[in-house]
């Protein structure tokens, strides 16, 4: 964010406080969603303040006067920025009697990054005017994440090396001073100061003691109204330039639907527009291709976007027909193909981040540990022939950890965290691939194989479908369908399976390969990999390293994190 740095996501169904609502003001205009939020960072503040002295600095050398740029101004009001307040003109300029019209800052996106940033701008610079636009209702993407909860941060407190391990994409980058200067410790005193402490669970990921996201939205608004920053809902941004004075236009329109229930008026729809100048901007539009478009218009270099964090699509309906079993522990390997030719190109200008990112074929040294949300991936990549033909390569990605079996396929950490390392992977075949999935990783193949013989001698009379033998720990339903693969009927008593049957079972166990088709269904879960290079950006202050008084968080930036809290904590 403006002067900070950090992200979140979360969500819940109770209403607003009333401090949270009166956040809320009429609009002025709009931006895309964000579903991270972006923590404070050590010379955030002289950010600001040099900044700050830039812009009056030239407005000295200049002698600009407040001017209106025109008829599309924002809706009069009173002066305080909350209460819709006029908001257009040249900021930083002469008002009468020489006294200098306080500096401006809009934040286009409404999500965490966006008003977290403009919270901690505020913080900042009390004298700031800051307004957030958004296209819809704000930390809209935060109410619908984490399961309703609000996965806030991660329990792991090591050091940075560890921390930005987690991170398929911006790893290298968040090896220095990013977490140095702001971890989870500090995200979790955060929120805990202003009334929402947090809880650690089991597995690492940090919540709100009260398991819903709604602390989280209430506590941001309640934040926003205390320090008079003006969320204005309902206007889509549609572009952001650069003024002759160096200063930023954003420009927004939206359709007013025609009165319906007043037959004396148009019957069409009427269009509104708004212009607003400011001395800085904040872009915090999540992963939208909107938002993209601006950074690009700006000045700013693309890599391509793509989903991460999604479930895969398994065309196999004896699978699907298991939707709702779970795994506690299973280990997968996922192959992907090599890419494919005709994979899309990003109307936006790119980097060579980009292309690395898309074809990265380094084996990394990092190993994955049972049931852990916070388990880096084991990547390696192998060429059947002609090694320095990028074609010819596949890669290979492996996580441990629990499975779920869905209507169209297959879920779980393990399988969010598979899909997070091969987004790019994946998006260039097509989104096919082959799952190896291994059953029973606590047992080596001798003693997988040596637990079916025993129970080949021991349950003789008994049918091999009602009685699974225990040391795999596997749900019946489940231990059916594997039979079914290794072509042994349910009602084969143990006496009358065969040495050949044992074998298959143990293959079908260990080994069983699962066709990838697609991702999954459900994208307003996804987290977008791609977007600004973090080398454009100061990830000390958050500041463009391009363009002067621009700002950029969130998910609009190409980083992103596995599950467990850590995307909430960088994005």
């Amino acid at each position: 964010m403006v002067c900070a740095s950090v992200r979140a996501g979360s969500e819940s169904s109770q209403k607003p406080s009333s401090g949270a609502r009166d956040a809320i003001k009429e609009p002025s205009f709009e931006s895309t969603q964000q579903q991270s939020i972006q923590q404070p960072r050590s010379g955030a503040r002289e950010a600001i303040e040099e900044s700050a002295t830039r812009s009056h600095r030239g407005n000295a050398r200049r002698g600009e006067s407040n001017a209106q740029p025109g008829k599309n101004s924002a809706p009069q009001g009173g002066s305080n920025a909350r209460q819709g307040g006029s908001f257009a003109g040249e900021a930083g300029g002469d008002m009468a009697g020489g006294e200098k019209r306080p500096l401006r800052l809009v934040v286009i996106g409404g999500g965490a990054a966006g008003v977290f940033g403009a919270i901690r701008a505020k913080e900042m610079a009390p004298s700031l005017e800051v307004r957030v636009v958004e296209k819809s209702q704000p930390l809209g993407k935060v109410r619908i994440s984490g399961g309703g909860r609000c996965n806030v941060t991660t329990g792991l407190t090591r050091d940075a090396i560890h921390l930005s391990s987690h991170y398929p994409r911006g790893h290298r980058e968040l090896k220095g001073s990013f977490f140095r200067t702001h971890g989870p410790a500090d995200t979790a005193a955060w929120f805990t100061q202003r009334g929402v402490p947090l809880k650690t669970e089991p597995d690492g990921r940090m919540f709100p003691v009260s398991d819903s996201s709604q602390s989280v939205i209430d506590c941001l608004l309640s934040q926003a109204d205390k320090l008079s920053v003006t969320i204005s809902p309902g206007w889509p941004v549609a572009s952001v330039s650069r003024t002759p004075s160096g200063r930023f236009l954003v420009s927004s329109s939206k359709k007013t639907p025609p009165n319906i229930n007043n037959t004396t008026s148009s019957s069409s729809s009427s269009s509104s527009t708004l212009s607003l100048v400011a001395d800085f901007v904040l872009i915090a539009t999540g992963g939208s291709i909107k938002g993209h478009a601006m950074a690009s218009a700006l000045g700013h270099s693309i890599v391509p976007a793509c989903p991460s964090l999604f479930t895969f699509n398994i065309s196999d309906a004896a699978l699907t027909a298991l939707a709702g079993v779970s795994l506690e522990d299973v280990s997968l390997k996922l192959v992907v193909p090599s890419p494919s030719a005709s994979s899309s190109p990003s109307p936006y200008p790119t980097t060579t981040a980009a292309t690395t990112t898309t074809t990265t074929t380094t084996t990394t040294t990092t190993t994955t540990t049972s049931n852990s949300a916070a388990a880096p991936a084991t990547v390696t990549a192998t060429s059947k022939s002609k090694p320095k033909q990028q074609k010819d390569k596949e890669a290979s990605f492996m996580q441990r950890g629990p499975l779920l079996f869905t209507h169209w396929g297959v879920s779980g950490p393990a399988v969010l965290r598979l899909s997070a390392w091969a987004a790019r992977n994946l998006h260039a075949s097509g989104y096919n691939a082959t799952l190896v999935a291994d059953f029973t990783p606590h047992l080596s193949a001798a003693a997988l194989l040596s637990a079916l013989s025993t129970a080949k001698s021991s349950l003789q009379k008994k049918q091999v479908g009602t009685t699974a033998p225990v040391e795999l720990n596997l749900p019946r339903r489940f231990w059916c369908y594997l039979l079914d693969r290794a072509a042994i009927p349910p009602e084969t008593l143990w006496a009358h399976v065969s040495k050949a049957n044992l074998l298959a079972l143990a293959d079908v166990i260990h080994k069983a390969e699962l066709a990838v088709a697609g991702k999954g269904r459900f994208k307003d879960e996804f987290v977008t990999a791609g977007g600004v290079p973090l080398t454009e950006v100061n990830l000390g202050t958050m500041e463009s390293r391009l363009i002067p008084n621009l700002f950029l968080a969130g998910e609009i930036l190409d980083v992103d994190g596995i599950t467990g809290g850590f995307n909430f904590q960088v994005n």
